[in-house]
């Protein structure tokens, strides 16, 4: 459950960098999903829960396997915002994207459509 957890976590890049080492320099643990791999992003720092089920307005029982696709009423969204732009979803996954110097990474879990920007 990420009911009472962080549900955003970002990153700045110093220099540029692959958005998976930037998060892991940051001290965060990704995992993808079996059929994607690291091109979604399933769990940050074990989150959501292997065993409990995420809460939604309409679900009480999904439990999140990282097996395939993330449903669409929680997942996690790989944003980016540079200097120039405000935050937006990642065009590539979290293995393929590249962050310029000055340029900021996030993961926003999202529940039933919603999240919270970072700052």
């Amino acid at each position: 459950s990420l009911k009472n957890e962080r549900k955003s976590t970002w990153v700045r890049a110093e220099g540029e960098s692959d958005a998976m080492t930037a998060f892991n320099a940051a001290g965060y643990a990704i995992l993808g999903t079996e059929k994607y791999g690291l091109q979604i992003v399933c769990r940050v720092n074990s989150l959501p829960s292997m065993t409990q089920p995420i809460w939604t307005k309409d679900q009480n029982t999904y439990v999140e396997k990282c097996a395939d696709m993330p449903p669409e009423f929680a997942y996690w969204a790989l944003l980016i915002r540079t200097k120039t732009e405000d935050w937006q979803y990642a065009p590539v996954g979290i293995a393929d994207l590249i962050v310029k110097p000055g340029g900021q990474l996030a993961l926003v879990f999202s529940v039933d459509g919603k999240m919270v920007l970072p700052n």
